[in-house]
Order: structure tokens, then sequence, then C-alpha cells
């Protein structure tokens, strides 16, 4: 693997975990409240993707960045 895939490599990696983070934090802030029944479907939803993201995020190999020696 090359530097230029390496690297495609790791700024994909980080942003599939940013993403599970700012689901993360949405979903604690939406529990703190006990929303309406149309926003309890947003939240349902918000839930899905976030365990779908973690999902995706846990299947994946772990690449190594690892710089000179």
């Amino acid at each position: 693997m090359n530097e230029r895939e390496r690297g495609l490599s790791f700024i994909a990696f980080e942003t599939e975990r940013l993403g599970i983070v700012e689901l993360s934090q949405r979903l604690d802030m939406l529990h703190d409240w006990k929303p309406a029944k149309p926003l309890q479907r947003v939240l349902d939803g918000y839930e899905t993707r976030l365990n779908a993201a973690r999902a995706r995020f846990d299947s994946k190999p772990v690449i190594a960045v690892a710089g000179p020696t």
C-alpha cells in the first residue's frame, strides 16, 4: 500500500469514527428529555443510524499508520 492509499484509508477511518461520535452526542442530548411521538421517530432513526455505523466501523480491519522508525 503506498502513501496515498494509506492516507485515504486513514481519512476514511477518521470520518467514520467522527460520524459515530457525532451521532452518539446527538442521542445523548435527545435522551435527556422525553420527546413527543414525531420526535421519537427521529430518535429511533438516529439510534438505527448509530448502530449501523458502529457495525460498519467494528467490521473494518484496523490499519495502523506508522511513520519511519
